[in-house]
């Protein structure tokens, strides 16, 4: 079939086309006219019939068109003429067929069918608009989306928690390193070139891209995830190894979770964050257009303040918290004292339980030994960890109880001792722990 363009092309040049037929063949003058004749007549009908099938394309939804083929002209200008007995589709579909049999119609039945059409094509507006309202906005796409990756996430760390239980892999330290890599892995290379939408987005329909709307390259996908996760796992390990960083940890968490939300609610049309901005990149609907990309600085000058001020109030906290830790310190010094010496003269005791423990068939690991006094009451607990799921069999607790018996520790008196049977792990989106405790008394 001849193309529409093509054939308008040819109506609209059709006298320099015959001009140049004329240039190159001066003896045809009287052939040449008439295949220009036909040529032009053959165009008019060609560009006549792609108006027909496009109207016939309009047509293929509306039943009355179908239904209608077989009645008579009268009886479609009947409808025309009573437009309110009848539907706006029914009236549309006879409009079109009377068009297609070349019957003229008239002003009034014209302005009739455009009253109609105008009326369609408002409700059509009109519903595209409730659609877009009913829609949730870019920013709840996003939240169900990382909520949609968070449970596959935590799919997959339960997964790897099961296969790796009793590994070092999920303990610390090594634990907030394993997690970083699997949910960083899986930001990064579902939302880059490779896969272009994680498991959430695809559901949500939207996806990330660069300011020039295409997908993030494998590079930019790993800076903006880590932008946006590392630091999480990385003030948690700092925090593990500072004792006292006098509020400055604190202060720099609470600023990346206000930093997250800052960026969000300041950032109306397009919804960016820090790690978006950073990267020249942003999350949108499917076939968005392309849209205004700038950011004021005023608003990120604004952040700064903000995050400096957090920071400092988390350091004047700290500093009056350590004040009434050290008040009240010193009624607790005399015991803390105690205990210490306690520790010290049975810590070859202590060396020789670790070791008989460990060689108990069926002990995995020893997580933990600890001396505790509560309310006057002296308890020694022991924590181990079973080489297997089955926390039941109470013959372990018998055995690392008997080897305990034959210790005798250094202190005024010992009332309970406790045998702690621990199996499951840790994770940061993952955690499974079954314990069962069993306790003598002395």
């Amino acid at each position: 079939m001849l193309n529409e363009h093509w054939l308008i092309f040819v109506y609209y040049n059709f006298y320099d086309i015959l001009a140049w037929l004329l240039k190159h063949n001066k003896d045809n003058f009287q052939t040449l006219t008439i295949w220009c004749q036909l040529g032009m007549y053959c165009t008019v009908n060609a560009i006549g019939m792609c108006g027909v099938l496009a109207a016939n394309k309009k047509m293929e939804n509306n039943y009355f068109y179908k239904r209608f083929q077989e009645k008579t002209n009268s009886e479609l200008e009947r409808i025309l003429n009573d437009p309110k007995t009848y539907t706006e589709d029914a009236v549309i579909a006879a409009t079109q067929l009377l068009k297609e049999r070349q019957i003229e119609l008239t002003e009034e039945q014209k302005s009739t069918v455009e009253i109609i059409e105008t009326h369609i094509e408002e409700k059509k507006v009109i519903e595209e608009a409730r659609k877009k309202e009913s829609e949730p906005s870019l920013l709840t796409k996003r939240i169900i989306a990382l909520l949609i990756d968070l449970v596959v996430l935590s799919g997959l760390s339960y997964l790897i928690g099961f296969l790796l239980i009793g590994s070092p892999l999920i303990k610390e330290p090594w634990e907030p390193i394993l997690s970083l890599t699997i949910i960083l892995g899986y930001f990064v290379i579902f939302n880059s070139s490779i896969c272009k939408k994680t498991i959430g987005k695809n559901i949500m329909q939207i996806k990330v891209e660069n300011y020039n709307l295409k997908p993030l390259k494998i590079t930019n996908s790993l800076v903006r995830y880590s932008l946006l996760i590392a630091p999480f796992f990385l003030l948690n390990i700092l925090d593990n190894l500072f004792l006292n960083s006098f509020g400055i940890l604190s202060g720099l968490r609470y600023s990346y979770y206000v930093g997250i939300i800052y960026f969000f609610i300041t950032d109306k049309e397009l919804r960016r964050s820090f790690h978006d901005l950073i990267t020249k990149s942003f999350v949108s609907s499917e076939n968005r257009e392309k849209t205004d990309f700038e950011y004021s600085k005023k608003k990120v000058i604004t952040y700064y303040f903000i995050a400096a001020g957090i920071i400092a109030l988390f350091i004047i906290l700290n500093v009056s918290t350590s004040f009434n830790t050290i008040a009240d310190m010193y009624g607790f010094e005399a015991q803390a004292e105690q205990l210490e010496a306690t520790l010290n003269e049975n810590m070859s005791t202590f060396e020789s339980m670790i070791s008989d423990i460990q060689e108990i068939d069926g002990v995995d690991e020893i997580e933990r030994i600890s001396l505790n006094t509560t309310n006057g009451i002296t308890s020694l607990d022991i924590t181990i960890r079973p080489n297997s799921s089955f926390l039941s069999n109470d013959e372990i607790t018998d055995k690392v109880y008997e080897s305990l018996k034959r210790k005798e520790l250094k202190i005024n008196r010992l009332d309970n001792i406790k045998i702690i049977k621990h199996y499951g792990f840790e994770m940061t989106l993952a955690s499974f722990n079954r314990t069962e405790t069993k306790n003598f008394k002395q």
